[in-house]
């Protein structure tokens, strides 16, 4: 079991350590988008009646220039300009937010957890598809040099 651990790792290992330095990114930026998601929940609620929708979008606009930034550099070491991958990127983040909103908003609704709690599980699926659509599409270019 341990020498089929370290074959996987020896020949996947390009891709697990990009993905290990994409979780810590997202995991930085995810936190970051919590907080804020929670602020904008605290100052909204009671005020908007769409205030779960609100927060997310508000929250992963900041957040999302951090993320990019952050995988930009240090995970897919992109060297192209900002224009050929930016808008890519912004694609992708705006299909996630929406899908996060959505996904949040009605699964509060319906099981009235802490918008919160229902946002971390959301975002946690997305996070991993996130991975993969950066990595062959926003990012492809790098990969090919890599």
């Amino acid at each position: 079991m341990i020498r089929a651990g370290k074959e996987l790792y020896r020949n996947h290992k390009e891709l697990i350590q990009k993905f290990s330095l994409f979780l810590l990114s997202s995991g930085t930026s995810f936190v970051l988008d919590i907080l804020l998601f929670q602020g904008f929940i605290t100052i909204l609620k009671g005020r908007l009646d769409s205030y779960v929708i609100i927060s997310t979008v508000l929250a992963r606009i900041l957040s999302s220039l951090y993320n990019y930034t952050i995988n930009r550099i240090f995970v897919f070491r992109d060297s192209q300009s900002v224009n050929k991958t930016v808008y890519k990127y912004y694609i992708l983040c705006v299909c996630q937010m929406m899908a996060s909103a959505l996904s949040v908003d009605g699964l509060y609704r319906l099981t009235n957890l802490p918008e919160t709690f229902v946002k971390i599980g959301v975002d946690c699926v997305l996070c991993v598809l996130s991975f993969y659509i950066q990595r062959r599409f926003v990012f492809s270019d790098a990969q090919k040099d890599s």
